[in-house]
């Protein structure tokens, strides 16, 4: 049976930032997204031109720290998710090796163990923020529905995270910035019939992403941490968990700004606690364990580095029918345990449906459950623990604009 959908059209549309297009590192820039339209909310870019001062960014995605999503004075999303970059960074390694020479073109990109190059300035775009917008489903969101403006807000990263130190003090700014959407537009009048035929019947309902991090204090020359947190959510759907590496006196964290190249150079981006120059013995075999309420997980214990691996690939699907997916540098145990370490732990069920609206996961809702990262390796070094968990949250529309969020 065909489907016939009539009087459908779209169209790109330009948002300006609501009160500064130029900003810098720790800034928020917020934009209002077309009201009583249908947004595309997947295809949401932020452009802008960016000058860099003894420093550079691999991948400009890496400059949201945090993405912030809003309407009419209510919180949706993104409000506990800091530290976005780390999470990026895994998911493009694991997701975006099919697609690395397209995005790198204007993504001021270097390869994992070259040093980035200070290009002084250039045009960039971010694609799609991490969290609500990248996630929510159906994609298509009717903004009519809302009590105000759909309203995003952009944190901008500290430039200690992600800066390649050369002589000078870093720092970068941004200016002319604009974020661009799709929005459709549908003549039939069949459409609304049925939207006020369902908002009639109850709230219309949207799951999404809703991703919570927690980064932990240095810890110096140790080869294992213990890194507890409490979790609240009516579906945890999956754990993520990494070291970053500092440096050996513990003052190198991540936004320290110290004189340490850890991140800045050679294995800039990298996850793992072997420190700049340091042997490949260094760091090895790690071995990882995540409890929940005193529930080991797995239930056998702690898994070894193979069981890690193997399973984080698991997790997010990359064990079949994956070919060039990956990242390529990713190809050896070395490499994934020195400069792309990750823990992946799936807790929901693994439809594989991209538009998937189940709700499936840990149900943490009503209770402060106490969860573990348990993280050891071969050698002491120094590290960062963190940890990012995804968790199905679901957005509420109902009839008067009203809104509500279980998260």
């Amino acid at each position: 049976m065909l489907n016939k959908l009539s009087g459908y059209s779209t169209t790109l549309v330009k948002v300006r930032a609501n009160t500064n297009a130029s900003a810098t590192g720790g800034d928020v820039v917020s934009f209002d997204l077309p009201t009583n339209t249908l947004l595309d909310l997947d295809s949401i870019r932020i452009c802008g031109t960016m000058t860099t001062v003894a420093c550079d960014f691999r991948h400009t995605d890496a400059l949201v720290r945090q993405a912030i999503w809003e309407s009419g004075g209510a919180l949706i999303g993104g409000h506990s998710g800091d530290n976005l970059p780390l999470v990026w960074s895994i998911l493009n390694d694991a997701y975006g090796g099919d697609a690395q020479s397209r995005r790198e073109i204007y993504q001021k990109a270097a390869a994992l163990a070259a040093v980035p190059t200070v290009v002084g300035s250039g045009q960039f775009f971010i694609n799609n923020p991490l969290g609500f917008s990248s996630s929510v489903k159906p994609n298509f969101v009717d903004t009519s529905l809302f009590p105000g403006s759909l309203r995003l807000n952009i944190r901008l990263n500290d430039v200690g995270f992600m800066a390649k130190f050369a002589s000078g003090t870093p720092s970068y700014s941004i200016t002319d910035m604009y974020l661009l959407v799709k929005v459709a537009s549908i003549d039939d009048g069949m459409y609304f019939q049925i939207l006020a035929e369902r908002l009639r019947q109850g709230s219309i309902e949207l799951p999404f992403d809703n991703i919570i991090t927690y980064l932990a204090g240095d810890r110096v020359a140790v080869s294992s941490a213990n890194t507890q947190f409490s979790i609240t959510s009516q579906s945890v759907d999956l754990l993520l968990g990494t070291v970053v590496s500092i440096a050996g006196t513990g003052t190198g964290g991540l936004y320290s700004q110290a004189t340490d190249t850890t991140i800045g150079n050679s294995i800039y981006f990298a996850r793992g606690a072997a420190v700049s120059g340091a042997t490949a013995t260094d760091m090895s075999a790690p071995r990882v364990r995540w409890q929940i309420n005193g529930v080991a997980h797995p239930s056998y214990g702690e898994m070894t580095a193979m069981d890690c691996y193997s399973e984080s690939m698991n997790a997010l699907s990359l064990l079949n029918d994956t070919v060039g997916q990956s990242n390529p540098l990713m190809r050896t145990p070395l490499l994934w345990e020195d400069k792309f370490f990750f823990s992946a732990y799936r807790l929901n069920h693994p439809d594989g449906d991209a538009d998937s609206r189940t709700l499936s996961g840990l149900n943490a809702l009503g209770t402060n459950s106490i969860c573990q990262f348990e993280y050891s390796q071969t050698g002491a070094n120094s590290f960062q623990p963190f940890i990012a968990v995804f968790c199905k949250s679901v957005l509420r529309l109902g009839a008067g604009k009203t809104l509500a969020v279980t998260y």
